[in-house]
């Protein structure tokens, strides 16, 4: 089944990129009017960016947090990528985001279940509809310590197996987050990410940790208190 029509990944002004993936664009909605045309983007230049909104439906911000250990990419890079992109989309194009799914090599390790779900969450709670997980082949990322030499995810059970848990409880909570309206004045502890949503007479609060560090925590609201 075909989700979407991906155009050009990354544009950047090299190579004609944008014009290339403008034209490209409107072939795709000539073929297909019923499918979005979705691309990754990680060059914030307004200019760009203003010019990269014509090529494309939906916007997804692809900001990696497990690229390197030194120095520390925050967690957060997720969720500022969703601002980011949210200030550009807002009213003219959705916003997914491209979490990631792949370990570098040992100098980052492996990503952890708790790394992959605090991607995802951090994502919705800045507004994000969709999750693209991205994830190298087999033949992407030389990685001595996998038993193939190489990134290939289903080989960590234990991590491939967390992703049946994690769609699911995000798949439970979808039409909220879809088509739920925001509540605002939902206030929480530094460190922590809220989103406060209602949905069919019933309120949902997503809470995320954003850091690597325990937080002992509370949010807070006019229809809500707790810790």
């Amino acid at each position: 089944r075909i989700l979407a029509w991906y155009g050009v990944d990354e544009m950047s002004d090299q190579h004609n990129y944008v014009n290339l993936a403008t034209a490209a664009y409107r072939h795709f909605r000539q073929l297909d009017p019923h499918r979005p045309v979705i691309s990754a983007v990680n060059n914030w230049d307004p200019s760009l960016v203003r010019r990269i909104m014509r090529a494309l439906d939906v916007l997804m911000p692809d900001n990696y947090p497990l690229w390197t250990v030194v120095p520390p990419i925050p967690m957060t890079t997720v969720s500022d990528g969703a601002d980011t992109a949210a200030k550009y989309a807002r009213g003219r194009s959705g916003l997914w985001t491209v979490p990631q799914a792949f370990g570098m090599d040992s100098s980052a390790g492996i990503p952890s279940l708790d790394e992959i779900r605090c991607q995802a969450y951090l994502a919705i709670t800045h507004g994000a509809k969709g999750l693209m997980w991205y994830t190298y082949g087999a033949d992407g990322l030389k990685i001595k310590e996998s038993p193939r030499g190489c990134w290939f995810l289903p080989d960590y059970r234990e991590l491939w197996n967390g992703f049946t848990t994690l769609n699911a409880e995000i798949a439970a909570l979808s039409s909220p987050i879809l088509e739920g309206k925001s509540v605002t004045g939902v206030t929480c502890t530094e460190g922590l990410h809220v989103r406060a949503l209602t949905y069919g007479g019933r309120q949902y609060t997503i809470v995320v940790n954003g850091t690597r560090s325990e937080i002992a925590g509370r949010i807070a609201g006019e229809t809500l208190d707790g810790t």
